[in-house]
């Protein structure tokens, strides 16, 4: 028999301290609360960090207060950090917590529209890799588009262009913002040519941080 613990404590710090005990000790799988002042995920992810060997659960997050691909996207991101580790456990909630507190309509009943939020957290995994993401239902329509960018352009994309030359040019926006954001494109650009990316930016900017 495998145990599991729900990390009932209020704050994340105790969570924390419970999850890497009984990492320690040998269960399975911790899990975190979702409630309106409380956010599964981000609690899921101080937890991942803080353990080495033991399955991360979501009891419950909520299914229809965040579009299923938000979602996903934690999940994958939190299944990353975490090595491998993560079990997403979706719920619809009440009727009063969809309509009274996030003022989204509830559909009765639920079991019809969480079977397709799933199919479609499940086609957002598929995806993950690229190629894009097509699914149609009764409650979800998605199409995503994700075309891969020539080397060319990202070599110079749109108004941004090589770091150098970013560099060179931010006398220009002098005055107007106390940030400048520095963005090289990854949808459709392979792993390796954005990490190379990255540290090209790095490289060029690192004296005036």
């Amino acid at each position: 028999m495998r145990y599991g613990l729900i990390l009932s404590a209020a704050a994340i710090a105790d969570q924390v301290a419970a999850a890497r005990a009984a990492d320690e000790r040998g269960f399975h799988s911790v899990w975190t609360l979702e409630f309106f002042h409380q956010h599964g995920f981000v609690r899921l992810a101080a937890v991942a960090e803080a353990t080495q060997r033991v399955q991360l659960g979501t009891a419950i997050a909520y299914a229809f207060m965040r579009a299923p691909l938000l979602a996903a996207s934690a999940a994958m991101d939190l299944d990353e950090i975490s090595g491998g580790r993560v079990i997403l456990g979706l719920g619809s909630g009440t009727r009063n917590m969809n309509e009274k507190w996030y003022s989204v309509p509830f559909d009765e009943p639920p079991a019809p529209r969480m079977r397709e939020a799933i199919g479609l957290v499940r086609a957002a995994f598929d995806a993950r890799e690229g190629g894009g993401l097509h699914f149609s239902g009764d409650h979800y329509d998605v199409h995503i588009l994700a075309r891969a960018v020539p080397d060319q352009l990202v070599d110079a994309i749109a108004i941004a262009g090589r770091p150098d030359d970013v560099r060179d040019r931010l006398h220009q926006w002098a005055g107007l913002a106390d940030h400048v954001l520095l963005y090289p494109p990854s949808v459709g650009v392979a792993a390796g040519r954005v990490r190379e990316n990255l540290g090209a930016i790095i490289d060029t900017f690192e004296a005036r941080s």
